[in-house]
This record gives C-alpha cells, sequence and structure tokens, in this order.
C-alpha cells in the first residue's frame, strides 16, 4: 500500500514551500495559517508529528487540551486578549469559523471559514488572540479536537469572552448549503 494523501481545499490563500514541502498556508485573516502537517503511512497505520517546539509556530506551550463535541453542536464564538492557540482534530469533521475583532489588524471585520477534520485533511490552525472562533459539528459522529494553548487557563480569572453564535455584528448564518 502507498502513502496515503488527504485533499485539502486551498481556495484565496497564499503557500509558503521549503525544499518543495508545503510548510503553511496563510488564510485571508492576517496571521491566521494552518500548517498542513506530514502523514508517514504504510499498511499498518500512520505516525504524524501535530507540534514541534522548533516550528517556532507558540512563543510557549503551556496548557494541551482535548474537546469531545457531539454532531451538530455550535459552540459559540469566543476570543482571547492574552492567548495564541493550536487547534487540531483529532476525529470527526466541523466547520470552522473565524472573525478577526483585533484592532490593529488589516482584516479587522473579517471572515474566514474553513471545514476541518479528518476527512479534510491532516493539518493543525494557528489562531492569534483577538482572533474570535467558533464551529459546528458536521455529521454523524463527535468532534474530538486538540488544543495547544500559550497560556495555562485561570478559572478565577479567564483569559475568554464569549459571543453568541448568532452575533449580528459576526452576521454569519450557520444554515448547512446543500
Amino acid at each position: 500500500m502507498g502513502p496515503i494523501t488527504y485533499p485539502v481545499i486551498m481556495t484565496h490563500i497564499n503557500i509558503s514551500e521549503k525544499e518543495g514541502e508545503v510548510i503553511a498556508v496563510q488564510t485571508p485573516l492576517q496571521g491566521v495559517y494552518y500548517k498542513i502537517l506530514k502523514v508517514n503511512a504504510d499498511s499498518r497505520g500512520y505516525f504524524m508529528e501535530v507540534l514541534r517546539d522548533d516550528w517556532d509556530v507558540l512563543d510557549k506551550m503551556e496548557q494541551v487540551s482535548v474537546s469531545i463535541t457531539m454532531p451538530g453542536v455550535i459552540k459559540a464564538f469566543h476570543v482571547h486578549e492574552e492567548q495564541d492557540e493550536i487547534l487540531h482534530i483529532l476525529d470527526g469533521m466541523a466547520r470552522l469559523v473565524l472573525y478577526d475583532l483585533r484592532q490593529n489588524s488589516s482584516t479587522k471585520g473579517k471572515l474566514f471559514e474553513k471545514v476541518i477534520g479528518r476527512d479534510v485533511g491532516k493539518e493543525f490552525i494557528f489562531i492569534p488572540r483577538g482572533v474570535a472562533h467558533a464551529y459546528q459539528v458536521l455529521g454523524t459522529e463527535p468532534l474530538r479536537s486538540l488544543y495547544v494553548a500559550n497560556k495555562v487557563y485561570n478559572k478565577d480569572k479567564p483569559d475568554q469572552k464569549s459571543i453568541p453564535y448568532d452575533d449580528p455584528t459576526i452576521g454569519f448564518d450557520w444554515t448547512i448549503k446543500s
């Protein structure tokens, strides 16, 4: 059995390359990108590095968390003031929506939508502080997500502001279109 390949939709994005290997894909939002991960696969399964310290993605890694979300659930928008994070989907599929709230960003007020998950591509997405993010679980399987953050969660002083999924300022239509 040969290597397994995963399709990736690359519309309106720039690709950075090094020695013929895709490193990062820049989204339309300033400073938001995803890295297509290298999958080493054979008939026995596969091995994939999700994040390495020498990739210089986060200034530091302080917390790793796993989340399970049931099919059809919309996790409302939230934004961090001090925390950057990496999101990697372990299993399932979702529609990820990002909205730039950063005051000094050239893409302030812009949206970016991407389908992420096991059946779409092996990647992680870098979400910088000031970018609101939400997702909707697609399909019939739960979504299993891995988060890596540069700041430990503090329940007494959380660095998180919740925003309703149907916030009129963001104005995202969560209807699934066929």
